[in-house]
């Protein structure tokens, strides 16, 4: 093996990583047990498919990880001594990220620690081995009889050469930074002060309101929800994903342009991209921009849901909305000195949908009469199942009926019983013509972000 590590010295950073000798793991600070990710997880370590947990950096997937271990420990009798973990990002392996050291790692812990009884193992981070893909193949179904558990923070994790070898043989999880629930959880609320509430009997607890605004504000992203000001954290993770996972990693020939199109997109969050006119404006070819577009989507920074259309055609000529993968980066990282707020609710409402696995698209009014969009449909299988609208506040007529007509407009198009108007603040369960109005916060709750 060609590695530049000794077995030794290898075997005593496993050691390090694992807790094959029973040792109790100490969860962090302000810890949150994923509920809905766990029960998910835990019925996929029955199948014999490889599990891959993909998403963002800091999303919260090397703790999952870790809790997934506890799952598997205390909920379905695996012993301690059947769970192999290696963090790929360790800097002890600087240099050494190989499918060799995947090798050589796989072949002590069979000699030093389980030599037969099934094996999990859990590969943090595994994106940082070049060609893991032909690993991943060549021991899934072996008689070694090994479950692999995938995390990366790239979608090249589910790269063609992936697909192609493992075809039918994956589950796929996309972790998000915490919802509003999890937020809450985190800032000491238990599930029951808020769980199965109304909404009077929410409103008047000034918590939520509170820290609604610092979730709105600063967004979820787990590692930097204890910082007092999270700002120059923030502001460092944007600078590492662009240059880390695409400058540096995907050998851009323009790396200035793609800085100058992640700083405009996080500055233009929830409104259309004319990417033509935009290229024009950065001297660069529309093509290219879209590639980059798409770099940016792939290290799930930024993405660009589509005007609805049954025609595919049209569907892909309309302009993409921008939304931004946390609040908290819009805020520090968009031009803006103070970003509008019904931009901010919006972005929110458009990652949650996200993170509840809804396929999303906006609904434009095609009245040649009448300019105006409802902000978001759900598509299911081929047909819309829900129309949404946001607006900060409602107070001034004009604005109500414009919101509410797209509202209308969209559920008459897909013939939906129903409507959702989201504020700030507004509470009107029954505003007329099937159409309800809540405040963000309480239909975030509501849905309890799993």
């Amino acid at each position: 093996m060609a590695l530049n590590i000794d077995r030794e010295p290898l075997f005593a950073l496993m050691e390090s990583q694992n807790r094959w000798h029973g040792r109790s793991r100490t969860p962090p600070a302000g810890y949150v047990r994923r509920a809905g990710y766990l029960r998910r997880l835990g019925a996929a370590m029955e199948s014999q498919a490889a599990v891959v947990l993909t998403g963002a950096r800091r999303a919260g997937k090397t703790e999952l990880l870790r809790a997934l271990c506890d799952t598997l420990t205390q909920q379905q009798g695996v012993a301690p001594a059947q769970i192999l973990y290696l963090d790929l990002e360790d800097y002890r392996l600087a240099g050494d990220c190989s499918v060799e050291l995947l090798a050589a790692v796989l072949e002590l812990y069979r000699e030093r620690v389980n030599p037969e009884a099934k094996a999990f193992f859990l590969l943090d981070e595994v994106q940082n081995v070049p060609a893991f893909e032909r690993f991943i193949r060549t021991h899934y179904g072996h008689p070694d009889d090994i479950k692999f558990v995938l995390t990366g923070s790239n979608s090249r994790l589910l790269s063609s050469d992936l697909a192609t070898l493992l075809t039918g043989r994956t589950l796929t999880f996309e972790i998000h930074p915490f919802s509003f629930g999890e937020f809450v959880t985190h800032h000491g609320h238990a599930p029951g002060d808020w769980e199965g509430a109304d909404y009077y009997a929410l409103t008047g607890e000034s918590w939520i309101r509170a820290l609604f605004d610092r979730y709105l504000t600063w967004g979820g992203i787990p590692e930097f929800l204890r910082e007092p000001e999270p700002a120059r954290r923030l502001q460092e993770y944007f600078e590492n994903v662009v240059y880390r996972d695409l400058i540096q990693h995907s050998k851009v020939r323009y790396p200035s342009l793609v800085h100058e199109l992640a700083l405009y997109l996080a500055s233009n969050v929830a409104r259309p991209l004319a990417v033509n006119k935009l290229a024009r404006t950065l001297g660069t070819a529309p093509q290219t921009l879209r590639d980059y577009m798409e770099w940016l989507a792939r290290a799930y920074l930024f993405f660009f849901p589509r005007a609805f259309a049954f025609s595919v055609k049209r569907q892909a000529r309309s302009h993409p909305k921008v939304y931004c993968l946390d609040n908290g980066l819009v805020r520090v990282v968009g031009s803006a000195f103070s970003p509008d707020r019904g931009w901010l609710l919006e972005n929110l409402v458009a990652v949650e949908l996200r993170r509840r696995g809804h396929e999303i698209f906006y609904h434009r009014i095609t009245d040649s009469a009448n300019t105006g969009e409802c902000d978001f449909v759900v598509r299911r299988g081929t047909q819309i199942v829900e129309a949404l609208q946001v607006c900060d506040e409602l107070d001034d007529p004009a604005v109500r009926d414009r919101e509410i007509a797209g509202l209308r407009d969209a559920m008459e198009a897909y013939d939906l019983h129903d409507g959702t108007l989201l504020t700030r603040d507004h509470f009107e369960p029954e505003a007329g013509d099937n159409i309800r109005i809540l405040p963000v916060w309480y239909w975030l709750l509501a849905g309890n972000g799993e």
